[in-house]
């Protein structure tokens, strides 16, 4: 299905006018397929397109042409980027009698940080001007068109009044389509918003160019930045109804749950939880546009521009974060602070205009979309923005991991930040050095090796600490260690660090208790001599032995942690039973009752409380804890006032 799906859209693009006002785009584009893209009443009465327009035509060699026409005047600027968005093709449209102009060049200068290399141009209005008039223009086209790409592009004379040269322009688009290099259809639906209208009978219908994905009858999708959830009844392509809209295509979406208000040009359609966080902070990497005939100032530190990413425009700030300013033709990196919340991907491209007057400046690519907040000049900052701007792919995904506030990325929410495979990604921080890949199947993190080896030093050192100061220990509380050291994360994050340490040998899980792997609890030679003394004074009367406050009071002067910490080690060792909270008989002791009183049930097969109380020459309040103790123990079993000796003892 998918190759299928490739294939079909090898032989689709959607082509984009771009031009100054008046040059004849719409003209144009109607000679072309014979559809007027000026829908408005206004534009009608004034004769230039203000809005959007669209239409199709199949080309020779089965290929399909959606254009979107742009308006050309300088008023409408952001129209024509909403629709520079979804563009692959360029139709650059400039008029014989008046050669290229200031909107022709903003409208390239746009087309040119989009990203869009694919394109040619028609020098209309030929039948206007004379063949020498002509030639003029068209060698000023191609080295205007050369001076920006470093390449030649088809220029091409016609004439939408006359026909001529409208059979060349076909030709020429339907080869630049047919050598469009192929693309991956995508798995997650991402649709930017440039045209929303009612229909009577049918509802809201929302349109724009699929940037990734597909999307067809019966789905639902969600709305960003409002992240409501709507449900597509029917969609469109040209018109026409189909099963699916792929990524490349033109589509209109008929949809159920909002209203015309309630959703606007500028929002994004996608596939639930595509892109889950909002961000007004975003990582990018800026060039400043440089035009002769058209003067651009240089850019200061917390400018306030307009930022344009796909059919959206927001106001923000931009933060120069490796210069004090950024003259025209330089390029730098950028933090935009923006003033409302935007759903977008790394390798997105924007555009930036000045606040007032409105002119373009400049754009680029976003690097890091949810950043954190950067400092200036900050090395670590600039070096993470230079590998996500030019590193390969294990660099990227360093570079994401380490941007993240505890250092690990979920391998999914990468892997769509970083437009890959999943798969691919995983292999590759299986056998990267760079990388490295935690968790089990169900959840899975990226780390960045650099990061874990940090870690791994740090809590070398602070469970050495630990080890030094409570030697006798087995280890620290898991939740103490994880308020200690691993504040920042959370409960199933710390739990996969745990494990990778575990599995690495660096640390010993048992239980709740976290150690080194080598350790062992010992004590020092002074808390020798204090067990040394503890066990001497329990085995004073070993059956009535002095209770533990008093030992406290006595060995170690009301110091009780140091206390518990001796009782707690030989407890663990089985030196010590401790069957109360005051009362701990040495193990020898218990091992002499346990002989004494297996005798007794030998010759009288059941054993009183008086009786073993007499027996071991104690009373009640030792004996009745002790015998409690065996019977948890499985040596006795108590039936009544009776005990009697298990099976096997």
């Amino acid at each position: 299905m998918i190759r299928g799906v490739i294939c079909f859209l090898m032989g689709y693009a959607v082509v984009g006018t771009a031009g100054h006002v008046d040059h004849g785009k719409t003209e144009l584009v109607k000679a072309l397929t014979g559809i007027d893209t000026d829908r408005l009443l206004e534009e009608k009465r004034r004769g230039i397109s203000i809005e959007l327009g669209f239409a199709f035509m199949n080309l020779p060699g089965g290929h399909t042409a959606a254009f979107i026409d742009v308006p050309g005047h300088e008023k409408f600027i952001r129209q024509m980027i909403a629709g520079a968005g979804g563009m692959e093709v360029f139709m650059l449209v400039v008029a014989a009698d008046e050669g290229i102009m200031p909107q022709t060049m903003e409208h390239m200068d746009i087309i040119n940080i989009l990203g869009i290399r694919h394109g040619l141009c028609a020098v209309t209005k030929a039948d206007l001007v004379s063949s020498k008039r002509l030639e003029v223009v068209v060698n000023e086209v191609k080295e205007y068109l050369y001076d920006i790409y470093k390449k030649e592009f088809p220029v091409i004379s016609v004439s939408a009044k006359t026909g001529s040269g409208l059979n060349d322009l076909i030709i020429e688009l339907a080869k630049i389509i047919e050598g469009l290099p192929q693309r991956d259809p995508g798995l997650y639906l991402r649709m930017p918003v440039d045209r929303v209208f009612t229909k009577k009978g049918v509802g809201t219908v929302i349109a724009g160019t699929i940037w990734s994905g597909s999307v067809g009858p019966g789905d639902i999708v969600e709305i960003i930045p409002s992240k409501a959830s709507v449900r597509v009844k029917n969609v469109q392509v040209h018109g026409r109804d189909v099963s699916k809209a792929y990524r490349g295509q033109r589509a209109a979406l008929n949809i159920t749950g909002l209203s015309k208000e309630e959703v606007k040009r500028g929002v994004t359609v996608q596939t639930p939880g595509y892109i889950e966080e909002l961000s007004t902070l975003m990582d990018g990497e800026l060039t400043l546009l440089e035009d002769d005939k058209r003067p651009i100032k240089p850019i200061k530190n917390m400018e306030r521009v307009r930022f344009y990413h796909g059919t959206a425009e927001i106001f923000g700030r931009v933060v120069l974060l490796d210069r004090d300013m950024l003259k025209p033709g330089e390029k730098g990196y950028v933090q935009f602070l923006l003033e409302s919340p935007l759903a977008a991907l790394p390798s997105d491209r924007y555009i930036i205009r000045t606040y007032s007057p409105q002119v373009t400046i400049g754009g680029g690519a976003i690097l890091l979309p949810g950043a954190p907040r950067r400092k200036r000049y900050d090395e670590f900052s600039l070096k993470i923005l230079k590998a996500l701007h030019r590193g390969s792919l294990e660099e990227k995904a360093e570079a994401l991991a380490v941007s993240t506030p505890h250092g690990l990325v979920d391998l999914d929410r990468a892997a769509k930040q970083l437009g890959v495979d999943g798969e691919l990604l995983r292999k590759k921080a299986c056998s990267g050095e760079k990388i490295r890949l935690l968790g089990s199947e169900k959840r899975e993190f990226l780390m960045a090796q650099t990061s874990f080896l940090k870690l791994v030093k740090k809590v070398k050192k602070e469970l050495s600490d630990y080890h030094k100061t409570f030697p006798l220990r087995a280890g620290i509380p898991k939740e103490e260690l994880h308020t200690l050291l691993f504040k920042k994360y959370g409960d199933n994050e710390y739990n996969v660090l745990l494990k990778e340490l575990e599995r690495e040998g660096i640390v010993k899980i048992d239980r709740y208790i976290i150690s080194l792997k080598e350790h062992e609890p010992f004590p020092t030679a002074k808390q020798l001599k204090k067990i040394k003394q503890v066990e001497e004074k329990l085995l004073e009367n070993p059956f009535k032995p002095v209770p533990w406050p008093v030992i406290k009071r006595e060995i170690f002067y009301f110091k009780r942690e140091e206390g518990e910490e001796i009782i707690n080690y030989l407890e663990r060792m089985g030196r010590v039973v401790r069957v109360s909270e005051e009362i701990c008989f040495h193990r020898d002791a218990v091992e002499k009752a346990k002989e004494i009183i297996k005798k007794f049930l030998k010759d009288h097969n059941a054993i009183t409380v008086g009786e073993a109380r007499d027996l071991l020459v104690s009373s009640r309040k030792y004996v009745v804890p002790l015998l409690e103790y065996l019977d948890r123990e499985g040596f006795t079993k108590r039936v009544g006032d009776v005990r009697y000796l298990n099976k096997g003892n």
